[in-house]
């Protein structure tokens, strides 16, 4: 399991967990909370996963990438453009994400 911190969070120690931490600003862009059987989860919304699915491309599975990007062109008509132009403001690599999120899903 993955879990986002923010940069200055407590270090977590679990084998089963593993701790991504980022600066403030990452941390909360996209972020949003559902319900699932009566507890409040925090997790991001779509348009930033695919940000972060972009960005760490080169470390995922191939074959997971593109199965993941598959179902990401099956959605292309729902994600929020404006969104994912807007995240991708606050990435110094920016362009080059928006590249990728073209190519693979648009």
């Amino acid at each position: 399991m993955y879990l986002a911190t923010n940069r200055n969070g407590t270090t977590i120690t679990s084998d089963k967990i593993k701790q991504i931490r980022m600066k403030d600003e990452l941390y909360n862009l996209g972020k949003t909370e559902i319900d699932y059987e009566g507890i409040k989860i925090n997790i991001y919304d779509k348009e930033r996963m695919l940000i972060d699915l972009a960005r760490n491309k080169n470390q995922i599975g191939y074959d997971l990438y593109k199965e993941i990007i598959s179902n990401y062109r099956k959605l292309a008509n729902s994600l929020d453009t404006q969104k994912i132009e807007e995240y991708l403001q606050y990435f110094a690599n920016g362009d080059k994400i928006f590249e990728i999120i073209q190519d693979e899903v648009f």
